[in-house]
């Protein structure tokens, strides 16, 4: 499965003013029915945002467990982005993925309030893409379209859905405060399930790169166990540190959803004739591009001082990658022994999935 860079993440901003701020709070719950091996399952989400005012929720991104499988190509026709223009959709049925309602904060010019969304639609828009048109019914009249992705390529989560961000929504700016979701039967595939629970996972990025993340346990039926639904949910407060964005306080952290689908593997660092090289693993199916740097000091997003290399490796394979020298970094290993931060970055990818590793480098 190719990243659906996309799943139930809806990027949704607020601006709202004054009230005393207090840090939000997540929620995830997911129900699986049935949870039989090999069959086609039913999954309905519920996900919410609290805090007062609320937070500026930007993405929000869904991970279904491994041993999940999506179907949407096998069950649905490709609906596109123009039939979805306006109140009504026009795709036609068989392009439905599923259906839900969801509760937004919105700001548009002087107007500020809270609307409801009903009904949310996700339609199949090709292999690892999907589209989701929110319908509000008060105290705006108006639909929305949110452009979303699936990625399947992720090494310890089955389809990830990242809805958003919604651009042009017509709205303004727009907050996402609760969202209930329930997929066509048969959407998904579910593997066994022999340790008695499923581990999914939910991203919520806010407005200005804070993000919460949990992983909720789904309980699900062992094998030769009866089918049937099967529940997980936790909740994530936000830590005590945390930053004002918007006139909202969310907290700073550090996200964890599943490993980075790239991993530098060297253990130390050869320089010979100018050029240093990198032993680099791709842990997905899909092919890994991106960069890989050489910083002086742990990186924060600046400039690599020792040095850059683009980098394109097969899926589920390592390369070594070369990585030509700047002045800086050749005239430091003639002293000794340099340490380098090294941070394999992938095209499109947020930084949370970089993978960083500190090394020693010399010449040799």
């Amino acid at each position: 499965m190719r990243a659906l860079r996309a799943a139930l993440g809806a990027a949704f901003v607020v601006l709202l003013t004054a009230a005393p701020a207090s840090a939000a709070t997540t929620s995830l719950a997911m129900t699986v029915d049935p949870a039989s091996p090999g069959t086609g399952a039913t999954v309905s989400l519920q996900s919410t945002v609290t805090g007062s005012p609320q937070p500026a929720l930007q993405i929000l991104t869904i991970a279904m467990p491994k041993d999940f499988e999506y179907r949407g190509d096998k069950i649905a026709t490709v609906c596109r982005a123009a039939d979805l223009q306006g109140f009504e959709p026009r795709c036609a049925e068989s392009s439905l993925l599923g259906t839900g309602k969801a509760t937004v904060e919105f700001k548009n010019g002087n107007v500020t309030g809270t609307a409801v969304v009903d009904p949310v639609r996700m339609y199949y828009a090709g292999a690892d893409q999907v589209l989701f048109h929110m319908k509000a019914l008060s105290p705006l009249q108006r639909g929305v379209v949110i452009p979303s992705t699936v990625l399947l390529s992720d090494p310890d989560f089955g389809p990830v859905f990242q809805i958003g961000p919604a651009t042009g929504s017509g709205f303004g700016t727009l907050a996402l405060t609760s969202f209930t979701f329930t997929t066509v039967p048969g959407l998904f595939t579910t593997g066994s399930c022999a340790s008695g629970s499923w581990v999914a996972a939910g991203r919520y990025l806010f407005l200005g790169g804070a993000t919460q993340e949990i992983n909720p346990r789904i309980a699900c039926a062992g094998p030769g166990d009866p089918t049937g639904p099967a529940t997980g949910t936790a909740s994530a407060p936000t830590p005590g540190a945390a930053l004002t964005v918007a006139g909202t306080t969310v907290a700073q952290t550090r996200g964890t959803l599943g490993s980075p689908r790239v991993k530098v593997v060297s253990t130390s660092l050869r320089a010979r004739n100018g050029r240093v090289a990198v032993r680099v693993q791709c842990r997905s199916r899909a092919r890994c591009m991106g960069t890989l740097r050489l910083h002086h000091k742990r990186p924060a997003g600046g400039i690599a001082r020792y040095g850059t290399a683009r980098f394109s490796i097969k899926g589920a394979s390592s390369k070594t990658i070369t990585v030509k020298l700047r002045s800086r970094g050749t005239t430091l290993l003639r002293r000794g022994r340099v340490v380098t931060w090294v941070r394999a970055h992938l095209d499109g990818a947020a930084r949370e999935r970089d993978s960083v590793r500190k090394l020693s480098m010399r010449r040799g």
